[in-house]
Formats: structure tokens, C-alpha cells, sequence
């Protein structure tokens, strides 16, 4: 029997070292699954999906019925793109790409920088040597104490509400002001790929106008736009099969591309309503998806679902990784609870990506507003009352009281 070479136990078990992942401007691994995230230009949208849409993945956007807010948010994902210097391929069919360049949100430069230079309130920094400091300190501290509003003890102790989304001076992306647009040395040409699909004839006998192409085959045009998307994907060298070694390959090439398609399975693409049309839209989503996956890619898709039957929106949603609907308050009548809100914001999919369990959201009342300058998602926080219907409550209270004598229907004082 051959004895120990020492008394020390050595174990076969090695603590795995954290790996260099990929490292590319603009993105940022995700702290739930690891994942590399890049962000949607809205940091209240990057925080509901939880930091970020994960690359190789793809963003669907149900468009509403009324307006064109998926439009916007479409806008906002291209235009972090172009300041994070991505790749960009935008496709529509019915408006010109290239206009949509020309509406890009302005970056707001400064926005982060002075978030992070405010002193909290009540405090006075000490000079070397100065014995004021301190009185001083507790001057400002009995009249901020003064100056607060007294409140009745049960709501002392309640934490403050907090109603947006992802307030903290580490915002993920960029800030965008969407009174100004976006200036043309900003932008750049040779890293941007506008797709139109009238302007690119599938054979160029049979539709050699956009007339004729709208009433070509559905199929052509959702495998011809594919085509194009891969052939940009190789261009770019975002494929991750054609690497031939990701050990000795620079992290500094590499880059995303982010695909931005409008309107998706709009009337202009043909009858996608019917069995058919459905059938050709969920190839290729299915398609797409494949090969996001393969690809350092991330896809944002608008489609208006309103114009499908539930059960096709339904096939459409699951492929898909991300699903978030809109639904506006226009064309009817707003609630007085919402007359700060342009409309509900709901979150219908979230993927598990790497996990067991997806991002747990921490409430699914949420509403979206367009302001002057930008587009925020916030949390739906309701009036302690609403003074038109305790109002009206307590008009209906007086008509339906009775008298304790007669027991009549008079709005009169008891009768003893």
C-alpha cells in the first residue's frame, strides 16, 4: 500500500475563472443571464426588458391602431446605433428609408454629465480650519426641517413613489432631445444600409415597377429580404460561423448590426390576413430568427397585429423573443385617471435566455408618454382620489337617501 505523498488533501475541483467575453462599444453584459445586451435608445425600455435587448435576439413591437408611436421607438433604436458607431440595415416598404435618416433624435451630450455633478440638498462642504462649518450645517438642517410639508404620521414612514423608470445617473445609452434632429456628420453612410423593397425588383421582367411588385408573390418578397439581410450580415462580418478562429480574431473588429424593420406584414406586403399570407410572414420570422442567432445581430420589428386574426398574431408573438404591444388612448375617450398618459404599455414576452426563469418585471401597470423633448414608459400611478367621482358618488348617495319617518323618496332632513 503506498502511502501519501503528504498529509495535504488535494482536490481535483478548480474554481472556473471568469472568461473575457466579447467586449464591443455599446453593449454590456446582462447581470441576470450573462448575456450581451446592446440598448434600445429608451433607458425606461431597457429596464422593463431587463437592461437591454440581447444580442441575437429579436425585438417585436405591436404596432397601434391610430398612431405611429412604434415608428418613434423604431427611430430611437437606429439612432443609438449610429452613436454607438453599429451597423445599421433599415428596411420599409412604405415610407423611403432614407427619410427616416433624416428624422432621427438629436443626442443630448451633456445630459449624463450633469445628473452626476448635484449635491444633495442640506449640505455646506467644511473649509480647513473653520469653525462654522458645523453651525452652519445645522442652520440648513432646522430649516429644511421647517420648510418640509407636514404630512399625518401613517404616510411618514412610506417610501417615496418613484414613477419612472431607470432614474439612475448610469443610464445605459444615450439621451435623445426629439425637438432637434439628429445632424449628417453624425451619421454614418458607409455603415448604414437603407432597403427599400419597390426600388429592388425580384426579376426584372416581371416587376420591373413598384405597381407590379406590390402584387408579386408574398413569399418572393419576405425570401428576397432575407437574402439582402444575410448578404449585409457577411458583409459586415457579424456571422459567427465564418470565423474561423474566435480565439486569435481582434474583439476590437467586431461590431453589431442592428436590423430595423417598419411595418412588417402591412397591406402593401399582400393579403398576409389570410391563411396563406400568415404562413409566408411566420417562415420568415422563423428564418430570421435562425439566423440572429448565428450572428452578433439584433432585430427590432414593428408589425400591426391589429389587422391579423388573434390566432395568427398569436404564432407571430412566439417567434419572437421579446413582444411588447402598445395601445393608445386615441380615437377614444380618455379616462381621468390617464389624462397625463398617452396610452398603456404592455409587456407581453420576455425569452429565458441562458436561465431558468426570466426577468421578473416589478409591475405590469405601465403607460407611456410623449413629452416635448422625449419618449418615456413609466409606472401607472393613480390619484388617491378623483374628485369627478367621489363628486358624482356623493351626488348619487344624496338622491337615493331616504327620510327614517315616511320612508318617501324626498331629499329633505331625517324625519323623527
Amino acid at each position: 500500500m503506498a502511502a501519501p505523498s503528504s498529509g495535504r488533501v488535494v482536490s481535483s475541483f478548480q474554481k472556473k475563472g471568469q472568461g473575457k467575453g466579447i467586449q464591443i462599444a455599446g453593449t454590456r453584459p446582462s447581470l441576470h443571464n450573462g448575456q450581451l445586451l446592446l440598448s434600445t435608445g429608451i433607458p425606461s425600455l431597457d429596464h422593463i426588458l431587463g437592461g437591454g435587448v440581447a444580442v441575437g435576439t429579436i425585438l417585436l413591437i405591436e404596432e397601434d391602431v391610430y398612431t405611429s408611436f412604434a415608428r418613434l421607438m423604431l427611430k430611437y433604436f437606429v439612432a443609438e446605433g449610429v452613436m454607438c458607431g453599429h451597423y445599421s440595415f433599415l428596411s420599409s416598404l412604405d415610407p423611403n428609408p432614407d427619410s427616416l435618416l433624416t428624422e432621427l433624435p438629436c443626442p443630448v451630450e451633456s445630459a449624463l454629465s450633469t445628473s452626476q455633478n448635484v449635491q444633495p440638498p442640506g449640505e455646506v462642504k467644511k473649509g480647513h480650519g473653520s469653525s462654522s462649518g458645523s453651525s452652519e450645517k445645522t442652520v440648513i438642517d432646522k430649516g429644511s426641517h421647517q420648510g418640509n410639508m407636514e404630512i399625518a404620521w401613517r404616510y411618514q414612514n412610506l417610501p417615496q413613489l418613484k414613477t419612472e423608470l431607470a432614474t439612475s445617473p448610469n443610464i445605459f445609452g444615450h439621451v435623445y432631445d426629439l425637438t432637434k434632429t439628429m445632424p449628417g456628420n453624425k451619421i454614418d453612410k458607409e455603415k448604414l444600409w437603407c432597403y427599400q423593397h419597390c426600388q429592388t425588383s425580384l426579376d426584372q421582367e416581371t416587376t420591373s415597377s413598384p405597381e407590379d411588385y406590390a402584387n408579386s408573390d408574398t413569399n418572393a418578397k419576405f425570401d428576397h429580404l432575407l437574402n439582402e439581410i444575410k448578404r449585409v450580415i457577411n458583409i459586415t462580418g457579424c456571422n459567427l460561423q465564418t470565423v474561423p478562429n474566435r480565439t486569435t480574431s481582434s474583439s476590437a473588429t467586431k461590431n453589431i448590426l442592428r436590423l430595423a424593420l417598419l411595418s412588417l406584414g402591412s397591406p402593401l406586403w399582400g393579403d398576409i390576413a389570410s391563411a396563406e399570407g400568415n404562413a409566408a410572414i411566420c417562415q420568415f420570422l422563423h428564418q430570421l430568427r435562425a439566423t440572429t442567432r448565428k450572428s452578433l445581430a439584433a432585430c427590432t420589428i414593428t408589425v400591426p397585429t391589429h389587422l391579423f386574426q388573434q390566432m395568427y398574431s398569436r404564432r407571430i408573438e412566439r417567434l419572437c423573443d421579446y413582444v411588447v404591444r402598445l395601445e393608445s388612448f386615441a380615437g377614444e375617450d380618455k379616462a381621468p385617471a390617464f389624462k397625463e398618459y398617452h396610452g398603456l404599455f404592455h409587456v407581453v414576452q420576455i425569452p429565458r435566455l441562458n436561465c431558468l426563469a426570466n426577468y421578473a418585471l416589478d409591475t405590469e401597470d405601465l403607460a407611456f408618454k410623449l413629452k416635448r423633448k422625449k419618449f418615456s414608459i413609466e409606472k401607472i400611478h393613480l390619484p388617491p382620489d378623483l374628485s369627478e367621482t367621489v363628486s358624482r358618488s356623493q351626488g348619487e348617495h344624496l338622491k337615493t337617501a331616504k327620510g327614517c319617518g315616511g320612508g318617501g323618496t324626498s331629499n329633505t332632513s331625517l324625519d323623527f
